[in-house]
């Protein structure tokens, strides 16, 4: 193991502490430690978990003498943002991505707010998705609602960790991120504390969450639904077992939905291979697709692609959500 904690001896305590679990993220992580670098007005503290990278990323924490860090193997995000938890020193918890950034200014605000308001736990910002390259894709606003998190499947809804800020205090009462989970261990999280908790919104762009190829968040909608499954059994099926197949219902019709905007998204960009495999992971989580509610939007998103043709079609405005 290789770790690094700056002399705090002197200082004031945190007022907040981000956490930052990576691997092999070298090509964003300095992006990351900079957006965190350069908040006013809050006292903070940034704890990297490193799992032991290859590539250069332990280079950029040495090179970072305000960056608290650890590089050693470990079970995975969850774990790593665990450790983390255990190793931070403020009431405060933020949950910050290597490839994801801060606004100028959200800290202080989101510290602020939690002063405010003693009765929060849990505060949710906006977040805005970006690419590799920076450019926007979409802009997801804060909307935090217990009903909505446990019917997620029905509208497009999600609390986005980088963006969801907890008072450390949150943890002892509900328990740590499950280790178990890979994929949906924020949901899982966020649902064990609705049941006791609710959540708050600040009308404020916090994060900018970067998405590539290589993101954790872009390897695939199966493997967030089984994450999901198994959140699911462990929450509602001891107490509420026709909830829970409800539920799972549920869970199938959005893994449906997700395949059919990624083989729409495949069909615009010309890749029909594409199309077909995620048309078809579509059917295999929902056979009878014509009972899908996003079925005829695709449909007649194809429809106007083959009628107008691509140059026509490249033309038309792309929802932004």
């Amino acid at each position: 193991m290789e770790s690094a904690v700056p002399d705090a001896s002197a200082a004031e305590p945190p007022e907040i502490s981000i956490i930052t679990p990576c691997y092999n993220a070298v090509r964003h992580l300095s992006d990351a430690i900079g957006s965190v670098c350069r908040q006013e007005g809050v006292r903070i503290e940034h704890i990297v978990v490193d799992a032991a990278s290859k590539d250069g990323t332990v280079d950029i924490l040495r090179a970072s003498p305000h960056v608290r860090w650890i590089s050693e193997p470990d079970q995975g995000q969850s774990d790593a943002f665990n450790k983390g938890l255990a190793l931070a020193r403020a009431p405060l918890i933020g949950w910050l991505n290597a490839d994801d950034t801060y606004e100028p200014g959200a800290i202080a605000a989101v510290v602020r707010y939690f002063h405010d308001h003693p009765d929060a736990f849990l505060v949710n910002g906006h977040l805005v998705r970006v690419d590799a390259a920076g450019n926007q894709l979409e802009f997801l606003p804060a909307k935090s609602s217990r009903f909505w998190l446990r019917h997620f499947w029905f509208r497009w809804y999600w609390l986005n960790h980088p963006s969801t800020f907890y008072r450390k205090a949150l943890f002892d009462e509900i328990g740590p991120i499950d280790v178990c989970l890979h994929y949906a261990m924020d949901y899982d999280f966020y649902l064990r504390a609705s049941q006791r908790f609710e959540f708050h919104d600040i009308d404020l762009l916090t994060t900018r969450m970067r998405v590539h190829p290589d993101a954790k968040t872009s390897q695939g909608w199966d493997n967030f639904a089984a994450d999901v499954q198994k959140t699911l059994a462990k929450v509602w099926k001891p107490r509420h077992p026709l909830f829970y197949g409800y539920t799972l219902l549920g869970v199938r019709m959005y893994a449906a939905q997700s395949h059919l905007v990624e083989s729409f998204i495949g069909l615009r960009a010309g890749r029909r291979r594409q199309a077909l495999r995620e048309l078809a992971k579509a059917a295999a989580w929902w056979p009878l697709l014509p009972l899908l509610p996003a079925f005829y939007s695709y449909c007649a998103r194809t429809g106007l692609r083959l009628v107008l043709g691509e140059s026509l079609y490249a033309r038309l405005p792309r929802r932004r959500r």
